[in-house]
């Protein structure tokens, strides 16, 4: 092959043969050369028929792995032709055919087969793909540039198409598909020598377009995508990861949990996002009715805004976050269910929090009206300091710090607080907390230290000790417990 590739009859294929990382098997040819006798005599003409035997040819740019390759070709100075070529594409048995449009003309190449679907995402990270499962039948179709194409058009187009019948993405939504079902994909690729350049759908709402840049002789890295759910593609491409549109639900749980599988980590790529959801589960709760935008300003952060039935208001997510540069959230709102709670907290690690400062004007906590709250969070490995937590509830004013260390050896953590309320009608402000009505009246101030063996949210009141001075100007009297 590498011998038919050097030859004059070969030159036009040379930029997509390039490519071929490698080539052999048994190929054998027969070659008819008709050569003109007078310099007026144009009618030069070659004929090339070459019988593939086991032969086979690995292409690691395009994610092509072919092997068993039989059948023949028929190449003239102007054409190549083969109706029918067998082979195996990673394993799977396919049938080709290739023939030339027109002499001079692009090549076609038509692959047909019932292909396990994760071997044509060869160009993903092993740990994406790996959520896919299952066989479908394809249709391939690769459009070969000829030589005298202009260099503003691609050497090579790739088409991909498939109902995915049979195929299983265990992605969360809405990305998910059971086996059985249809749902159907299309992608178009087109190479260039520094460039990919791609499409895809997937069903009737899920659109993408992006690009990927030669990085190496061998190695491009994704340099863009938009991904538009149940709404067009942006007329305009940008650079970086671009999310818009709407679906009715997702799952950051889930899909944290994908990324932090991918080995993906850092959040340069992503540029823009404008998202509505019906519903987002995260962290255990449900936000309903998700409206959500986040665009990066200059190199350093990302600025947001959220409205929800849990929370609303804005954010700033820098770069690198750090306890000097911490993600900062202010409120309008923010509502957490004493259920959620209870379900969800106690399975968070400190290192699935960052540095972060909260302001919300409104906090509902346990059916409970808290104003002006104030939380700032440093974390350090496995454990976290809440250096300051702040809020009024009523006319009482409520400060505290805390700090939770967890031991991976043993599982277990241990949280500790210091509290401290002033103000009027004390026993009132936190009955909801499950005091009753243990203490009444008057003006108190309450100081007291706690610690429990649990996450720092999953505090139960039975399991706190400490000790805490409660002095009330009501009943004239001093409490020590």
């Amino acid at each position: 092959v590498r011998i038919w590739i050097d030859s004059p009859v070969g030159e036009r294929y040379r930029e997509v043969v390039g490519n071929v990382d490698e080539l052999g098997g048994k190929v054998s040819s027969e070659i008819q050369l008709r050569l003109p006798l007078h310099r007026d005599d144009d009618d030069q003409q070659v004929l090339v028929r070459v019988d593939f035997d086991d032969a086979r040819a690995m292409v690691k740019n395009w994610g092509l792995d072919l092997s068993q390759v039989k059948g023949k070709l028929l190449v003239t100075q102007d054409t190549i032709v083969a109706e029918q070529l067998d082979a195996k594409f990673f394993g799977d048995p396919v049938s080709i055919s290739i023939n030339t449009e027109a002499p001079g003309g692009n090549t076609v190449v038509n692959v047909n087969g019932l292909l396990e679907s994760a071997n044509l995402l060869k160009r993903l990270p092993d740990k994406i793909a790996q959520y896919v499962e299952g066989k479908s039948d394809w249709q391939i179709r690769l459009v070969i540039a000829p030589e005298t194409a202009p260099d503003q058009q691609p050497y090579l187009q790739i088409t991909a198409a498939s109902k995915l019948g049979n195929t299983q993405i265990a992605l969360p939504q809405p990305f998910a598909k059971s086996g059985p079902d249809s749902a159907r994909f299309s992608a178009d690729i087109s190479f260039f020598p520094e460039q990919i350049e791609f499409t895809a759908n997937l069903g009737p709402e899920i659109r993408s377009r992006g690009d990927l840049l030669l990085v190496n002789e061998q190695e491009f890295e994704l340099n863009s995508l938009e991904l538009a759910f149940a709404a067009e593609l942006e007329p305009l491409k940008r650079g970086g990861l671009i999310l818009h549109g709407f679906a009715e639900q997702i799952s950051i749980d889930d899909w944290i949990d994908v990324f932090k599988g991918s080995g993906v980590t850092s959040p340069a790529l992503l540029k823009a996002a404008n998202l509505k959801f019906d519903r987002v589960f995260a962290f255990n709760h449900v936000l309903e009715n998700v409206q959500f935008d986040l665009r990066q300003t200059d190199e350093q952060r990302f600025l947001g805004e959220i409205e929800s039935s849990i929370a609303s208001g804005r954010f700033t997510v820098p770069n690198q976050i750090s306890a000097k540069n911490p993600l900062r959230v202010n409120l309008e709102y923010l509502r957490l269910d004493k259920q959620e709670q209870e379900a969800g907290y106690a399975s968070l690690l400190p290192g699935d929090l960052v540095d972060f400062r909260l302001d919300s004007l409104a906090l509902v906590f346990h059916d409970m009206l808290f104003n002006d709250v104030t939380i700032e969070v440093r974390q350090a490995g496995n454990e976290l300091h809440v250096d300051n937590l702040s809020m009024r509830r009523d006319e009482i004013l409520l400060s505290s710090k805390a700090h939770w260390e967890y031991d991976p050896g043993s599982k277990s953590h241990l949280s500790s607080v210091d509290l401290s309320f002033k103000g009027p009608g004390f026993g009132q402000a936190i009955s909801g907390l499950g005091f009753g009505e243990s203490i009444n009246g008057g003006r108190v101030d309450f100081n007291g230290r706690f610690n429990w063996p649990a996450s720092l949210l999953a505090f139960e009141l039975e399991n706190l000790a400490g000790c805490l001075l409660y002095t009330s100007d009501a009943a004239d009297d001093d409490y020590t417990v």
